[in-house]
């Protein structure tokens, strides 16, 4: 049987490292970094996307600036999955949602955008 996807509050305690990327701010190899946010009365658990760290050098380089300090919302702790909105001009609704990968055997972070946030923004892998 295949591990259970991560639960969102233990995606900050993990190194995350781009694997495939469709959006010109966040590239192949970059590190995503994740905090857990202090609850508050009205969200009891809110994880933000602190930082996306490019490791490339010019001209290929990008900025991730899109995504950095963007802060998301589970359901609830235990959820799989967290909702946001980048901070580009016109802001892209996303859903991060953890998934074990098979083939790899190992857990992976999928963004995913558009109106059911079905297209694929990016994919970060564990390590």
């Amino acid at each position: 049987m295949a591990p259970s996807p991560y639960p969102v509050e233990e995606w900050s305690s993990k190194k995350w490292t781009v694997i495939s990327s469709n959006v010109p701010d966040v590239g192949i190899d970059d590190q995503v970094t994740l905090t857990s946010l202090p609850s508050t009365p009205t969200d009891p658990f809110q994880i933000e996307i602190t930082s996306i760290v490019c490791k490339h050098t010019p001209p290929n380089t990008h900025s991730g600036a899109d995504w950095k300090t963007v802060t998301c919302k589970p359901v609830r702790k235990g959820a799989t999955k967290i909702s946001g909105q980048t901070k580009a001009t016109t802001p892209m609704a996303f859903n991060v949602a953890s998934q074990y990968n098979g083939h790899t055997c190992q857990q992976e972070l999928a963004c995913n955008s558009g109106s059911g946030a079905t297209s694929g923004c990016w994919t970060a892998s564990e390590g």
